[in-house]
């Protein structure tokens, strides 16, 4: 039986993501399937990339995971970007400042 082939951009409306997400993959992830080449054209055999979306794990996988610590981590930063600008309204002096802003360890001489 012959499979379908597809266009990066026939996957990329299968998975619902742009055509760069998709080269990316084919670089990133060892599990996504590899294309076939006719020429200069790339296509995927449609029952393949069906396989890999079953394959994918349900709920939150590790790239969500990693993305919410970035956005944590970028919230935090906005946070102290704003508590600095505060403080600088303020008229806290720059030493001070820094005093507040990055306290010394438990522990540290």
């Amino acid at each position: 039986m012959q499979s379908v082939l597809l266009k990066v951009t026939d996957v990329g409306e299968l998975l619902n993501l742009a055509p760069a997400t998709i080269y990316r993959l084919m670089v990133q992830d060892e599990d996504f399937p590899h294309p076939v080449r006719i020429g200069r054209s790339t296509r995927f055999r449609r029952d393949e990339i069906m396989a890999w979306i079953e394959d994918r794990p349900r709920g939150l996988n590790e790239e969500h995971q990693i993305y919410g610590a970035v956005q944590r981590r970028v919230e935090l930063n906005r946070q102290r970007k704003a508590a600095t600008a505060a403080r600088i309204a303020a008229g806290v002096p720059a030493k001070d400042r820094r005093a507040q802003e990055h306290p010394p360890e438990v522990g540290a001489p």
